[in-house]
């Protein structure tokens, strides 16, 4: 539930007040039983083949309770000039309870992944403020400048898939400070638009992603650090013919690590950490911090004869430069540079109130990785290929894909 109150945006001051509320209850319930044909996807080394009915069950239930009250006010200094400050107290409670439980007389080989794990009740509490500073300068009509600086918050929590013994169950806070400034434009009547920005992002205690280091198998979240992030990012939109419209986009961005000197190694990378077995990444570049990204589309769109609709087709391009995609940096988790193509065709209402369209994406079928990590799991059961090699996981982007879609707006 949220409940706002503002003021109208004509007057002097102008504000924005509110209180949020959040309630949720959930519980997750896993069960997992090996099967007659368990053995046939890892080929079972001597005395490490699995059993027709091991199993593991698991448990997890949480509760969260958030509320905060957030204000914002806008001084209109004169008609051009406008200061803006705000302000969000934010209040977060968790209760969990979670269990995990083998069925008595699993096989070695089931228990090296599967264990008892009672870890039982689990609570936790944070409150946390949190601030927004703005300036706004509209320089000409067409053109505005804008610096903006704030702080943010995301809460910590539990991880609902942590049945491994040795899984982090807990994760903190993560908090945030940010400082941008750009500008927004509108040129040549009307027909190029433009807006930029700059902006450094300091952030600490990053809650990162992952899959569980410790089976290769469902994704947790953990602490990863303090890491700083800036870059550049620009917008724009040309209309050079009525029926053309072209889009653009670019990202410069550059990532670092900057007090993460303890975590994880990737299988074979030596320690080098300020703990035993841990390693030092200060100064590396984080997974999913691509130093590029872009776009460019294009559409041409015309009225289709004497009626209340429009013909329509276009293309586009994203670009992806190299980037890890995974938290350890492991090597065999480099992806590659990447461009996407995309085409689409179709006709739409004048009044936006229906579309039909064909399109096709991927069209070189490029193949790229959206996430890639090692899988521990794979050589403590594999008598095959993948013993001695820790085994590798992968999630491929969408192939090459065709289709047709229709879409309403009542």
């Amino acid at each position: 539930e949220e409940i706002r109150i503002a003021s109208p945006v004509d007057q002097t001051i102008s504000y924005l007040a509110g209180v949020y509320l959040f309630s949720q209850s959930l519980t997750y319930t896993t069960s997992l039983t090996i099967a007659e044909h368990g053995n046939r996807k890892f080929p079972p080394a001597p005395g490490r083949a699995l059993l027709v009915g091991d199993n593991s069950t698991f448990f997890y239930s949480q509760k969260t309770q958030s509320a905060a009250l957030f204000g914002q006010a806008t001084w209109n200094v004169t008609d051009d000039l406008r200061l803006t400050a705000g302000a969000r107290y934010s209040s977060d409670d968790k209760d969990g309870f979670l269990v995990s439980r083998v069925k008595a007389g699993s096989s070695p080989a089931f228990l090296t992944v599967f264990q008892n794990n009672p870890v039982g009740a689990l609570s936790r509490s944070e409150t946390k403020p949190n601030y927004s500073l703005g300036v706004q300068y509209d320089v000409t009509e067409d053109i505005l400048l804008y610096v903006m600086g704030g702080t943010g918050y995301k809460s910590g929590g539990f991880n609902a898939r942590s049945a491994a013994v040795g899984t982090p169950v807990e994760f903190q806070a993560e908090n945030s400070d940010t400082v941008e400034v750009g500008f927004k434009s509108v040129w040549m009547a009307g027909d190029l638009v433009l807006n930029a920005d700059v902006y450094r992002m300091n952030l600490t205690d990053f809650q990162d992603s992952s899959l569980n280091p410790l089976t290769g198998t469902g994704f947790i979240v953990a602490n990863a650090g303090d890491r700083r992030v800036e870059g550049l990012e620009v917008e724009a939109q040309f209309y050079p013919l009525d029926p053309l419209s072209i889009r653009a986009s670019l990202g410069l961005m550059d990532a670092k690590y900057t007090n993460y000197s303890a975590g994880q190694c990737y299988t074979g990378k030596t320690a080098n950490g300020t703990k035993p077995g841990t390693c030092n990444y200060n100064g590396l570049t984080p997974a999913f911090s691509p130093e590029v990204t872009g776009s460019l589309a294009a559409e041409w769109r015309d009225g289709f004869r004497d009626t209340a609709s429009d013909w329509f087709v276009g293309g586009d391009a994203s670009y992806v430069s190299e980037r890890n995609l995974d938290t350890t940096l492991d090597p065999r988790s480099l992806q590659a540079e990447y461009t996407l193509l995309g085409l689409r065709a179709g006709f739409a209402a004048k009044d936006g109130s229906w579309r039909v369209s064909a399109y096709g994406k991927n069209l070189t079928d490029e193949g790229y990785f959206v996430v890639a990590s090692p899988q521990p799991i794979a050589a403590f059961v594999s008598g095959g290929g993948l013993v001695g090699a820790q085994g590798f996981v992968g999630w491929y982007g969408p192939p090459r894909t065709y289709g047709v879609e229709a879409g309403f707006r009542f």
